[in-house]
């Protein structure tokens, strides 16, 4: 934990290790009185430093300490203690201090930062800085912490990068790599620093909302689709339902007029078989319509008779139980169909000149 500059009372300013070497006459090791800090010079405490040229094993020009066989009050500054307490060089520590200087000069509540209070943590992985934002704070941040890195490999590898982490912001700033020429350009290494993480955290916190607004407008879009999904299934489930409902209307409109129309036509069936067997006359009814039904089957079985008869006359060949059985068949026909017939064969005179006529129609001449 060396120093990379020191103060120097006769020039009353900081100096680096090579302003140092160019105030050494030759091989005189005298430079001045050098102190770590003008703070701690000038109230005795602190470290009294001395010049160390560079070695012949490789060890480059630096600052070290007084042995205290030359002091009593070569005691550890306020520097060393944070430097210490983070287990960090001095470096770190006077970044440290230049870092706190600007926290307490710059306006507070007000762009960019917009803060109340600045508070100091104490561990090796604590923040160096916590600022705590005021109220009108445009940002959606509570607290910013601030870590400032340099030496210590486990604060380099707990602390990476800036961040977000909900309502806290994260600042990284690692100075490990700063030349001394760059370390004591505080206004490019710290100021301008600072403002390109803070740049980079609200980038962070942009994103952040824009990736809610895509989700939350993601969300509307897929509700809305669902409302509408809904809707069309609903609109579907109607239609078909309707479809069914108007096919099975369709349907029983069609069994109902079958049926209706099958009711008719033996209701038309009925009325001319009604009208048929008003008449006397087998085979031939004048009052019936053109076509009857019954008519036609009478006149068939009538028509086959007299083929028959006619048959039999032209052949001179009569078998009576043939030619009887084809005539019962046929008077048992018109028996069944027509009511006038079955009550002329009641009559046992009737009946009795019915055959006696068929017998002589049958005669061969």
């Amino acid at each position: 934990m060396g120093w990379s500059k020191a103060y120097h009372y006769h020039l009353n300013k900081d100096i680096t290790i090579t302003e140092v070497m160019k105030l050494r006459i030759r091989k005189d090791p005298r430079a001045g009185d050098i102190h770590c800090h003008k703070e701690c010079f000038e109230s005795k405490t602190g470290s009294r430093l001395q010049s160390r040229k560079k070695s012949s094993d490789g060890r480059r020009a630096h600052f070290a300490r007084w042995p205290r066989s030359y002091t009593k009050d070569n005691l550890n500054c306020g520097y060393q203690a944070i430097a210490d307490s983070k287990r960090e060089s001095m470096d770190y520590a006077n970044y440290y201090s230049n870092f706190e200087s600007f926290l307490n000069e710059i306006q507070r509540a007000s762009e960019p930062y917009f803060f109340d209070e600045v508070d100091t943590e104490i561990g090796e992985l604590m923040p160096d800085f916590v600022i705590r934002h005021s109220s009108n704070t445009p940002y959606e941040i509570v607290k910013t912490q601030i870590h400032i890195v340099d030496e210590n490999n486990r604060r380099g590898k707990q602390f990476v990068k800036s961040k977000v982490d909900g309502k806290e912001a994260v600042i990284v700033i690692r100075i490990s790599e700063y030349t001394l020429e760059q370390l004591n350009d505080f206004q490019r290494g710290g100021i301008e620093r600072l403002e390109l993480e803070w740049e980079y955290v609200l980038g962070l916190i942009s994103e952040e909302k824009q990736e809610i607004a895509k989700i939350e407008a993601k969300t509307i879009a897929d509700r809305e689709r669902y409302r509408r999904w809904q809707e069309k299934r609903e609109e579907l489930r109607v239609t078909i339902f309707e479809e069914r409902e108007l096919k099975y209307k369709r349907k029983r409109e069609k069994q109902r007029d079958a049926s209706e129309k099958k009711w008719a036509e033996k209701r038309e069936q009925k009325e001319r078989e009604q009208l048929h067997y008003v008449g006397r006359t087998y085979g031939s009814r004048e009052h019936c319509e053109s076509g009857c039904k019954s008519c036609q089957d009478e006149k068939k079985a009538l028509d086959r008779a007299e083929e028959a008869c006619q048959n039999m006359k032209k052949s001179q060949i009569f078998t009576v139980t043939k030619e009887m059985k084809l005539f019962y068949s046929i008077l048992q026909s018109a028996e069944e169909n027509d009511e006038s017939v079955s009550n002329f064969l009641k009559e046992p005179i009737n009946l009795r000149k019915f055959f006696n006529d068929f017998k002589e129609f049958l005669q061969v001449e």
